[in-house]
């Protein structure tokens, strides 16, 4: 099976270290449990300009400091041993290919290919690479995959738990291989 795997929200734990960041940006003390929307600019009351400048800043330093979600490297190594092939398709900006490609290798993450986006729209590289499953936290993203029929799970952030999602959902990366492993995409 081919399995397509966003970064950030579903192997890469960087929305504490993101919601950090802005908070210093802001003032604010928004906590991550807080976060009802992906797009932050609307929980933060910014301009997508100022988002933009702050990510100029800081975008690196989140990319390479943000934590492994738990046991994301654990049942991915298992869906690599078990010849699954693991695109990582990211809306990341290619321009941190080297921070992105650093991060996975220091936590040993098994990838066919690593694919830097920037941008959300997704449906392309899933379907020239024949993605049988991906992996999104983005309900946005999540929903235009689905339309263009291709299997998503939707993996549970702060952002994404408001939406009525009718797909398979899930909150751990257990339950993500179990569910790989039993039902036949």
């Amino acid at each position: 099976m081919i399995i397509g795997c966003d970064l950030d929200g579903t192997v890469c734990d960087n929305l504490a270290l993101l919601v950090d960041e802005l908070n210093n940006f802001t003032g604010d003390k928004i906590k991550l449990e807080d976060i009802s929307e992906y797009d932050v600019t609307k929980v933060y009351n910014i301009t997508k300009e100022q988002f933009i400048q702050l990510m100029r800043q800081r975008e690196e330093f989140i990319a390479d400091k943000s934590p492994l979600i738990i046991e994301a490297d654990t049942y991915l190594k298992k869906l690599a041993d078990d010849k699954h092939k693991i695109h990582i398709i990211t809306a990341r900006s290619p321009k941190l290919k080297a921070v992105t490609s650093s991060w996975l290798n220091h936590y040993g993450l098994p990838f066919h290919g690593l694919h830097l986006l920037d941008s959300h729209d997704k449906v392309a590289i899933c379907k020239s690479l024949g993605v049988d499953v991906m992996i999104e936290d983005n309900y946005n993203n999540a929903v235009q995959l689905a339309k263009a029929g291709i299997n998503v799970i939707l993996f549970d952030a702060p952002h994404n738990l408001n939406w009525n999602w009718e797909g398979e959902r899930c909150s751990l990366w257990q339950e993500i291989y179990m569910l790989i492993t039993k039902l036949d995409y």
